[in-house]
């Protein structure tokens, strides 16, 4: 009498689960890692809006504005899930928003925009950073990651 197959082995079936758990292991901590970044991204948003203003501040008065109130930015945040705050310091010409709700490595940590003085094309050029260190350059932006999070 010939004996017809009925199923899988136990051994293909531990082998099946294996392949899953390791294909698991890799995937989560990648995915996780993704989640940040759109989660800063919500931060890079209102830093971006944030650039117009003083941008248009600078084109209005030829020089950068002293406060984010001379800028005309408003440093509440309506339907922020991910950053807590918004600055502008005059001195430094630079923005920063304040991170929350993320993750241990970037709660409370800051990303930035600086300003440069425009030179000859008129335009402002904006250098990424962030007070992170660098375990969390990952996290940033491809641009803000190509300049080194400085």
């Amino acid at each position: 009498m010939k004996k017809i197959q009925q199923g899988f082995t136990l051994i293909e079936l531990m082998i099946v689960v294996a392949i899953v758990g390791i294909l698991a292991a890799i995937a989560l901590p990648a995915y996780q890692d993704y989640i940040a970044r759109s989660k800063v991204s919500e931060a890079m948003g209102f830093l971006d809006g944030a650039k117009v203003s003083v941008a248009e501040y600078y084109a209005t008065n030829g020089g950068f504005p002293a406060d984010a109130s001379a800028a005309g930015l408003t440093t509440t945040l309506t339907g922020a899930k991910y950053t807590t705050a918004l600055a502008y310091d005059g001195a430094t010409r630079r923005l920063s928003a304040t991170l929350g709700n993320i993750n241990d490595a970037l709660n409370t940590k800051t990303v930035s925009l600086t300003a440069a003085a425009p030179g000859s094309s008129g335009v402002i050029g904006w250098t990424c950073g962030t007070n992170a260190g660098t375990a969390a350059y990952k996290y940033l932006p491809s641009t803000c990651r190509a300049a080194g999070g400085s």
